[in-house]
């Protein structure tokens, strides 16, 4: 391959080049090597066309996961900071008489964990309520079903395991 100073070569040119020069020496024929490098034709055919609100519905997932994540991270540094604070509460040590050491922080953790979700809930309920005074259509169904998956996801990531 010869090169004069100044022309730019690219790395496809080099390949091919290279891929001519060594088919050529084994005896292929340049019009089968054409043949076999030129790129094939095809057709795409959809099976379904994409609905109408598929990007209101994939807003309303990103949506939904950024406030489920936002409030696992907010709530979940509650829960750890109301545990820590039962090992350094006199408190603990009066109420530890009465009940177990789990069942305290078992009540704790779903305690908090029952807060998060109202106040999920109440984000959700006011949201929802602007969308609807404004009269918006912006809301598809895929939102009612991610409430009841977010409550899900979020209780059984803060539930206690032994």
């Amino acid at each position: 391959m010869v090169r004069k100073i100044g022309q730019p070569i690219s790395v496809r040119q080099a390949v091919l080049s290279s891929v001519y020069t060594s088919l050529g020496a084994t005896g292929v024929p340049s019009a089968v090597i054409d043949r076999s490098l030129t790129p094939t034709p095809f057709t795409v055919n959809t099976l379904a066309p994409s609905p109408p609100d598929q990007g209101a519905r994939a807003a309303a997932a990103i949506a939904g996961a950024a406030i489920l994540y936002v409030s696992l991270l907010a709530w979940g540094g509650q829960v750890t900071q109301a545990v820590a604070q039962e090992k350094t509460s006199r408190i603990a040590e009066v109420l530890i008489s009465a009940i177990t050491p789990h069942q305290l922080l078992t009540g704790k953790v779903i305690g908090i964990g029952v807060l998060a979700i109202g106040q999920m809930i109440v984000a959700a309920a006011a949201g929802l309520i602007a969308n609807a005074l404004s009269h918006s259509t912006v809301v598809p169904h895929a939102v009612w079903a991610l409430l009841p998956a977010g409550v899900l996801c979020f209780s059984s990531a803060s539930r206690s395991t032994r």
